[in-house]
């Protein structure tokens, strides 16, 4: 098969698993078509059996020949009166986060013609098809990007070059920020780090973690539907300005001033900067903060006694939610009570990958698959008549990297696992079930028993 032919035939499959998931989109149409019919007739049902008994009831007073006097009168007028000017509706609002785990652009996502377009460039939308629903559903989305973003020679590991086609990607199909501060910020030096910011905010994505100038803060502030929401990014690195590391590569003094990282003998450097960054949250307003947090052990489904500190004393800090990268695999949830016994703190020690192609068979050491797995986690916080601001509620969706090769090209399908039954008819012209079933398996006997704690815990505030 010639090059031409060749590419006619990648052509030929990409139409066909659009006409497929087009299939997908009218089967689900058609279904959700039936659901409200049906509730249209169970609300006429509803209706006329209202209806009925205000009929009956007229009928019975009808047949009442007892008359009010006028003191019974005026009596029941005030009532009336005073439950007509009574305010009966709340001004709860409420605001969704969704925390995903870490793009990681391997080098099948550029060497796959299932990616590249007619212009040159990358589109990463098949990959997103399943979660853009969850994205877009979220308020405010948020991802670890763990590649730069750059102009030309993409690649994977070990210095990860992504096009400009993720960014484009992830933008399109509802993401809001990507934070920086990881262990791979570095990984094609002062070009790589500053590219990726302006390629980010070419393509309307917030990012955190990285600064253009030492003058800029390092945090951000995100009003959500009137809720005034603190992030804050940091990743764990060797050294201190004058002399810092990551993953072995020298940081430049000038660069290490516009990243936020911290050292894990110097801890005390990352607690006065966080504790700075909160007073001066509080001072603009802010209600509700979340810290990402670049840390722990790679592969470990565990967190380790280092984590547990450091989520200890960020809790004492007054951080509100803590979501933790880095282990490449997803670990326990929590909920932490400081020593005061007065503030609790949501804590996902690890979300684990998220688009990534990290598979067991490419694995040295952890062949289990839990590097195939990731976590979405909702947090949905309300804000009452009297401004206070709650976590109320939490979602946490397990996803799976779903991966098929065709005349040696890998196609990637990122799949939210809400209900396994209903996603494995969703996806069509996809052997999934196995994968799904097992991922899922994995990441629930990691999660669950936190899980069943933070539920028991809600509302934190």
């Amino acid at each position: 098969m010639d090059e031409r032919q060749r590419r006619r035939e990648i052509e030929r499959r990409k139409q066909m698993r659009r006409k497929r998931r087009i299939k997908a989109y009218i089967y689900r149409a058609i279904f959700l078509a039936v659901i409200i019919a049906i509730l249209v007739v169970c609300v006429k049902v509803v209706k006329h059996i209202v209806d009925n008994r205000k009929e009956q009831q007229v009928a019975s007073s009808q047949l009442n020949n007892h008359e009010p006097d006028a003191n019974e009168d005026m009596i029941a007028g005030d009532i009336v009166t005073d439950m007509d000017t009574e305010n009966t509706e709340s001004d709860t609002i409420t605001a969704t986060i969704l925390s995903a785990g870490d793009v990681i652009i391997h080098d099948p996502f550029v060497t796959s013609e299932f990616y590249k377009t007619a212009d040159g460039g990358y589109d990463y939308t098949s990959v997103l098809a399943y979660v853009k629903e969850d994205y877009e559903n979220a308020d405010f989305a948020v991802v670890n990007m763990e590649s730069n973003i750059c102009d030309n020679d993409f690649g994977g590991y070990p210095k990860f070059r992504a096009p400009e086609g993720i960014a484009t990607s992830l933008y399109n199909n509802g993401i809001d920020m990507c934070i920086l501060a990881n262990n791979h910020f570095y990984d094609n030096g002062h070009a790589g780090l500053i590219s990726t910011m302006e390629y980010l905010a070419e393509n309307k994505l917030i990012y955190l973690g990285a600064q253009l100038s030492p003058s800029d803060t390092t945090y951000h502030i995100q009003e959500i539907n009137g809720i005034k929401v603190g992030f804050f990014n940091y990743t764990y690195a060797n050294g201190n300005d004058s002399q810092l590391a990551t993953n072995n590569h020298p940081v430049d003094p000038a660069d290490a001033k516009i990243i936020n990282y911290f050292d894990y003998g110097n801890l005390d450097k990352l607690y006065h900067e966080l504790e700075s960054g909160l007073t001066e949250m509080e001072d603009a307003g802010v209600e509700y903060t979340v810290a990402y947090i670049h840390w722990g052990e790679e592969y470990a489904l565990e967190e380790n006694n280092t984590q547990h500190k450091i989520a200890a004393k960020l809790c004492e800090l007054g951080i509100d939610a803590l979501i933790g990268g880095h282990p490449h695999v997803v670990q326990p949830v929590d909920v932490i009570t400081n020593d005061a016994g007065d503030h609790e703190m949501l804590c996902v020690y690890s979300v684990g990958n998220h688009f990534s192609n990290q598979r067991r068979e490419r694995m040295d050491t952890l062949k289990t698959g839990h590097t195939e797995d990731g976590l979405m986690v909702t947090l949905t916080l309300e804000k009452d008549d009297a401004g206070k601001v709650t976590l109320v509620d939490t979602d946490f969706v397990p996803t799976y990297m779903y991966k098929t090769t065709e005349n040696g090209d890998e196609e990637f399908l990122l799949l939210p696992i809400h209900n396994l039954e209903q996603l494995v008819d969703e996806v069509i012209g996809y052997d999934i079930e196995s994968d799904v079933t097992e991922s899922l398996k994995r990441t629930n006997a990691i999660i669950s028993d936190g899980i069943d704690k933070v539920e028991a815990a809600l509302p934190l505030s």
